[in-house]
């Protein structure tokens, strides 16, 4: 039996949760906050260059990540077509 892929099993990660999970909800893991929140910065920069090369499949990462807004489920931005669009695009794009 071949093993699925984490984009076959649709696996995605809320990141600023997955931040806020551990800063904030968890007491032993107050080290991290400046780490994590530097990471958090560069994700965001990261999200931001990826948007202007427009890359599909980057685009569908930064989608799983919930770098961008209309991938947020939380946001006023959220927009779920567009979400299907991306990720057959980034498919279209790989294959």
């Amino acid at each position: 039996m071949k093993a699925k892929t984490q984009k076959e099993l649709g696996w995605k990660i809320h990141t600023a949760n997955l931040f806020d999970e551990i800063l904030n909800k968890n007491n032993k893991m107050g080290i991290f906050n400046i780490p994590l929140n530097i990471l958090g910065k560069l994700l965001a920069e990261v999200g931001e260059r990826a948007s202007e090369l427009n890359d599909p499949i980057l685009n569908e990462l930064m989608c799983r990540l919930t770098i961008y807004t209309i991938a947020d489920p939380e946001s006023p931005d959220y927009d779920p077509k567009k979400l299907k669009e991306i990720s057959s695009l980034a498919e279209k794009t790989s294959a």
